[in-house]
């Protein structure tokens, strides 16, 4: 007697009222996770190298770096990132090679990239080459990092480029150098490994 008096009877209500409910029952939790119009600045390891990830209150993203794989750069994105986040503001990249670039391939076939920044080297490595056919195939606006440049999103979120300065013939390539920023912190990003050869 309980069980018929206490419980509703569900069948009888509108599928637009029980779709209702459904669609608010996850809705709320979602918009509730993260509190809208606050910047955040995650620092994180992936596949052995950092990669930075600054957020704007505004939906702006910029991904510095990739780390060297690509499911643990996805995870992250995943983990930080609203599900229905699918555009990234930049991507810089501070190094060609593998453990800076190797998670970034493949990313802008799950999102859009609006704008890509590296040192323009000449294609030191396959992988390199690759990353630049992503580019162009999914129109990337890409440009080659250089002093003085100022990338600003909005809202506070900018990055300076601090070097290199041109373009070099050397068989390693320049470092880049990149001041981020952004919910009222500056970080210095460099290379070290490219500026010590």
């Amino acid at each position: 007697w309980l069980a018929g008096s206490f419980w509703p009877d569900w069948r009888g209500l509108p599928r637009s009222f029980l779709a209702g409910c459904l669609a608010l029952g996850l809705t709320v939790p979602v918009a509730l996770d993260r509190p809208s119009g606050v910047p955040r600045l995650i620092v994180a390891g992936v596949g052995g190298n950092n990669v930075v990830l600054a957020e704007g209150p505004h939906g702006q993203v910029v991904l510095l770096d990739g780390g060297s794989t690509a499911t643990d750069l996805q995870a992250l994105l995943g983990r930080h990132l609203p599900f229905w986040q699918r555009q990234l503001s930049a991507v810089l990249l501070s190094a060609p090679d593998t453990t800076h670039l190797n998670g970034l391939l493949g990313l802008t076939t799950l999102y859009a990239v609006g704008r890509e920044s590296d040192g323009g080297t000449f294609y030191p490595s396959a992988h390199y080459a690759t990353w630049r056919a992503e580019l162009r195939d999914s129109l990337v606006t890409r440009a080659d990092a250089r002093t003085g440049q100022r990338l600003d999103f909005g809202d506070g979120l900018r990055v300076d480029v601090l070097e290199p300065d041109g373009l070099t013939l050397d068989a390693e390539p320049p470092p880049v150098a990149y001041r981020l920023q952004a919910a009222g912190l500056s970080l210095l990003l460099v290379n070290i490994q490219a500026a010590e050869a």
